[in-house]
């Protein structure tokens, strides 16, 4: 065995010459993929000829155990179970075969409530987050909070905030920003949101990865990305900058069409997926597959 991973963060190649695990066959061509998020229902070939993968994130021995009663240690929070796209549709009874447990919820908060019951005092190794994206805009603010002003129109300059949406929730990184800075001046409901989006993710086990599956959580820059990873520390997030996809078959999501295409086609890629730890970019411009372990990242 060449390849191993000692302490669940990092593949290490103990020949020590820092090579990379290759792959070298061909992704299938004509693959379509129905996109979630700010638009849905999109169908594009895509993903064809990817020469080679970074296998990274991997536990070779995480797809068993976990939860109480030996619970998968992998879990999909599904928030669009019913979409017109079939986005939400997945089959559980194979996600379940292959040590992944979907959990539907309608919100955060019972989403949390959920996860509790089922892994008890576990922690989980992948959760991955399936919901739509939010974008909106927020106010471009100098280094002491003040918002800016464009010195040609006299306009308040605005940038574009992003997040995820469930049906009782919706979380921005400026939602974030604001519960780190000052969380009074958040509502009730926001606060509640963010909360159980806090409790969510400390249920990820240290160094292993929260997964964004919304479209466009990060895209116009890194607020949501870099807010939640410093509330939830020594934990890797994804999240993507461009339109998260999911491959649907007759309206229903298997097992294998989940591990099989990658999270943005090659067409809509343009800046691709961004990862976050401790508040910091630690990588960008990539994609992601997903496997019966975790996050392969593809470069």
């Amino acid at each position: 065995m060449r390849f191993i991973d000692p302490d669940g963060r990092n593949v290490v190649d103990v020949n020590g010459d820092g090579s990379h695990m290759t792959y070298d066959g061909d992704d299938a061509a004509g693959m379509l993929s129905f996109f979630q998020g700010m638009s849905s229902g999109y169908s594009n070939s895509s993903n064809n000829g990817i020469p080679s993968f970074n296998f990274s994130y991997i536990d070779p021995g995480g797809s068993s155990g976990g939860g109480g009663g030996g619970s998968a240690v992998n879990i999909i929070l599904n928030f669009i179970r019913g979409d017109k796209e079939g986005l939400g549709n997945f089959i559980n009874s194979e996600f379940e075969a292959n040590g992944w447990h979907i959990i539907d919820a309608t919100g955060l908060a019972d989403a949390l409530t959920k996860l509790t019951s089922y892994l008890g005092d576990s922690q989980a190794d992948n959760i991955f987050i399936n919901a739509h994206g939010l974008a909106n805009e927020r106010y471009v603010l100098d280094e002491n909070g003040q918002a800016l002003r464009d010195s040609n129109t006299g306009k308040y300059k605005m940038i574009g905030d992003t997040g995820f949406y469930t049906s009782k929730d919706q979380i921005l990184g400026s939602n974030l920003q604001q519960y780190i800075s000052d969380k009074s001046k958040l509502s009730s409901d926001k606060l509640s949101s963010i909360d159980s989006f806090i409790g969510i993710a400390n249920y990820v086990k240290n160094g292993k990865n929260l997964i964004m599956g919304s479209c466009w959580t990060v895209r116009y820059d890194d607020l949501f990305g870099t807010s939640i990873s410093s509330l939830v520390k020594s934990r890797d997030v994804f999240a993507n900058r461009d339109y998260s996809s999911l491959w649907s078959t007759g309206g229903k999501i298997g097992f294998q069409n989940f591990v099989n295409y990658n999270q943005t086609s090659k067409k809509h890629y343009i800046q691709g997926w961004v990862q976050y730890r401790d508040g910091t970019v630690i990588n960008q411009n990539f994609n992601i597959l997903m496997n019966k372990n975790g996050v392969k990242t593809i470069k």
